[in-house]
């Protein structure tokens, strides 16, 4: 399967081979376990660490912000950093298409409805979300026939999977670094939902009938 996005990415736990292997296994299914850009992260990153490397990339405006423990906890404040970082790294780097998710990611079992669903990427995107957590634990996968794409809806609640071009890349980090202080990740797809093109699937293309009983990057 040829997916249409310069560069492909997979946000993993260092310390969990039973997700890596599943997610492997998960990227397979669709023909791109070669393609992936594989972000290792951890469960409980030492805050020093995340400290010091926010200063050197991103300024002292983040770790003045985390050491007043404003917001987030370590592991959410780790998410938000990872996600933030793939795309400011991609952006920087020239790269005018991502797709980014998770390795909990878990595809519907219909490969020709995934493929349909990539072949159909609406051409004036800036941002796609492939995963809407609030509705998608209540429709139906999307199949061949019903497949539609939503305009500018909001309520993404999750970052297991998205798409960006260059302009919502640039919108994205734009919106974090004029912040007052950082959301939670997914957060941002909303505060940035009237800024650029987003689209959001009308079904969904990834199980979510075992979420709660699932572990997520922040476990």
């Amino acid at each position: 399967m040829i997916l249409p996005f310069e560069e492909i990415y997979c946000l993993a736990l260092t310390e969990d081979a039973k997700r890596y292997k599943n997610a492997k296994a998960e990227l397979e299914k669709i023909g791109v376990e070669n393609e992936i850009h594989w972000w290792w992260t951890c469960k409980k990153p030492i805050i020093t660490n995340i400290a010091n490397n926010i200063q050197s990339l991103h300024g002292k405006w983040y770790v003045l912000n985390y050491q007043k423990n404003k917001y987030l906890y370590t592991a959410a404040f780790d998410c938000f950093l990872n996600h933030y970082s793939i795309i400011k790294t991609a952006y920087n780097r020239g790269v005018n298409s991502i797709l980014v998710m998770e390795d909990d990611i878990n595809f519907i079992d219909d490969i020709d409805c995934i493929k349909y669903v990539f072949d159909h990427i609406p051409e004036d995107y800036d941002i796609i979300k492939f995963y809407n957590l609030h509705d998608c634990m209540y429709v139906s996968e999307v199949t061949i026939e019903n497949m539609e794409w939503i305009v500018d809806y909001a309520r993404t609640a999750s970052t297991e999977m998205y798409a960006m071009n260059r302009k919502g890349m640039k919108t994205f980090i734009d919106e974090i670094e004029n912040g007052n202080e950082p959301q939670v990740v997914d957060a941002y797809f909303d505060t940035t939902i009237y800024k650029c093109k987003q689209y959001s699937l009308n079904g969904r293309i990834i199980k979510t009938d075992d979420y709660k009983n699932n572990s997520n990057i922040l476990n």
